[in-house]
């Protein structure tokens, strides 16, 4: 079948790290200097961080050095 092309799926990493970054914009984008963010937008940032530390531990082992 000529024509159809596979989009690429983007890497886990890239994925986990996208969503880390749009969560923290979000929760601090109306902060200001000393801005300490609601307990459910921590919990927010702390979910993702949590979900996904694992799957930083895996892909360090597996760095090639």
């Amino acid at each position: 079948m000529k024509g159809k092309r596979r989009q690429r799926r983007p890497d886990c990493m890239t994925c986990v790290v996208q969503k880390l970054f749009d969560t923290c914009k979000a929760v601090f984008a109306e902060g200001t200097a000393a801005f300490i963010p609601p307990p459910e937008d921590v919990f927010r940032i702390r979910s993702i961080l949590g979900k996904y530390s694992n799957i930083f531990y895996i892909i360090n082992l597996f760095k090639i050095q």
